[in-house]
This record gives C-alpha cells, sequence and structure tokens, in this order.
C-alpha cells in the first residue's frame, strides 16, 4: 500500500535505515537503491512516500521519493561552552531547543534562576536551554568568561550549557546610532539565522529563541517573557519530538 512518513534513522555507508509511517507508527525498513530521487539516499527527518510491503524482513519500503527536506542550517554551528567543551549543535539535532542572550549586570539577570528551573524540568524530556552572553546592551555583561562561569554557579546554580560570549547584535538599542565597541558588525551567524528565520532580533538581554526538535520551526519571546512562561510551548514541541 502507498504510505508516507518520516525517516527516523538512515547510515548512508550501510545504505540501511528506518521511515515512521505516518498511518499506524510503525518502522518500516528502508534501502538506500529502493530511493527514487536524487542523490539516492535518504537523511534523517525528510518526509517521504512509498510503496509499503511485507517482506522477509518485516515491513519494507518500496519506491522511495522524497517529498521534503528539513532546512538543518540550525546545527551546522559549532561554539566553545564557559568550560571550554567544543558543541556542535548536530547533537540537538530531535531536541526542542531554547537559546537566550544573557547578561551579569541586567535588572532580567534573575531569569537565569527560572531557565535553569526549566532545564531540570525538561532536560530529561527532550529540551536543551543554551545561554549565550553578550555585551550589547549597556553594557551589562562586562565579565570575561571565566567570570561568567562562575557568577552563573555561585548565584544561580546553572547547570545547563552557557557558551563564551557573542555578539547577537551589532546596534545597541539604547544607543541605535552607535555600533557597539569591537564587534566590526560581526553578529554571531546562529542570531543572523534566527533573526532572518522570525523576523525578530533581540532588543534587549534575555531575549529567547524556541527551536523544534529538527530547525524547522523558530519561535521568538521578548525578553520580559519569564522562560517558565514557556512550558506550553516547549510541551507542545516536545509533544511534536519523534
Amino acid at each position: 500500500m502507498i504510505d508516507s512518513g518520516t525517516v527516523k534513522w538512515f547510515n548512508d555507508a550501510k545504505g540501511i535505515g528506518f521511515i515512521i509511517s505516518d498511518i499506524d507508527g510503525k518502522q518500516v525498513f528502508a534501502e538506500k537503491w529502493k530511493v527514487k530521487t536524487e542523490p539516492q539516499t535518504l537523511f534523517e527527518f525528510q518526509k517521504v512516500k512509498f510503496n509499503r510491503v511485507d517482506g522477509s524482513l518485516g515491513l519494507e519500503a518500496e519506491d522511495i521519493e522524497v517529498t521534503e527536506t528539513q532546512d538543518l542550517s540550525f546545527y551546522d554551528h559549532e561554539m566553545i561552552s564557559l568550560k571550554g567543551e567544543r558543541i556542535h549543535f548536530s547533537q540537538y539535532l530531535g531536541q526542542v531547543v531554547l537559546v537566550v542572550n544573557t547578561a551579569s549586570k541586567c535588572g532580567l539577570t534573575p531569569q537565569y534562576e527560572s531557565l535553569e528551573k526549566l532545564h531540570q524540568l525538561y532536560k530529561d524530556k527532550g529540551l536543551a536551554v543554551i545561554a549565550f552572553p553578550t555585551n550589547n546592551f549597556a553594557g551589562q555583561e562586562p565579565l570575561a568568561n571565566n567570570e561568567i562561569e562562575s557568577f552563573c554557579k555561585v548565584n544561580y546554580g546553572v547547570t545547563f550549557k552557557v557558551m563564551e560570549k557573542i555578539n547577537c547584535v551589532n546596534k545597541d538599542s539604547t544607543q541605535p546610532g552607535q555600533q557597539i565597541e569591537d564587534t566590526n558588525n560581526q553578529v554571531h551567524s546562529l542570531y543572523k539565522l534566527l533573526a532572518e528565520k522570525t523576523g525578530q532580533t533581540p532588543q534587549w538581554n534575555f531575549h529567547k529563541y524556541l527551536i523544534n526538535c529538527v530547525g524547522s520551526t523558530v519561535l521568538s519571546f521578548d525578553h520580559m517573557t519569564d522562560p517558565l512562561d514557556l512550558t506550553v510551548e516547549i510541551e507542545k514541541l516536545l509533544e511534536d519530538t519523534l
């Protein structure tokens, strides 16, 4: 019968993988040589249609056609955490991700506490909280990377990932006519991508971007939104995660 689904896993070297059926959620075995579209391979989270048959390996997919390929550019980024870890964002594929630009000398800095509570609530359910310290608004993140790590741990018990300082904008919203010192207009490529996907850039510290499990949906929330007010949106995206 004709079926459609989402590629759950595929090993290109071995030429085999599995598709999750849209009809009944069952796993359907897929082989590279049965892909009709070019290139003759599959990638995780692609949408496909196929002829589903009972074969020697159980449910098998034949005449596989790719109908939709996800934009996975969010997962191309690599960052350094405050602990010195090299973090490639491909590890977040399949998780819901909350991205927040943070600062230690802001009136909203106590949102670190809410972010940690979110992390504890959902870390085992598929949510990754990632903070990006920035000194882009009124100079409210003057600390060096090692000082930020200590500040977060001592004051808020932060255990989620905090990356090294970056630039999320190149103009301070408090002084829109003035370029931020030392930025050279170099907004980090991650924040360029998030701005392109949402049409919104951070206007202050603690702007939030919530990204679904394949990077195809990016929701934007301003700095006044407390992280704990995002639970409904987070749970909905987690429910949609394969």
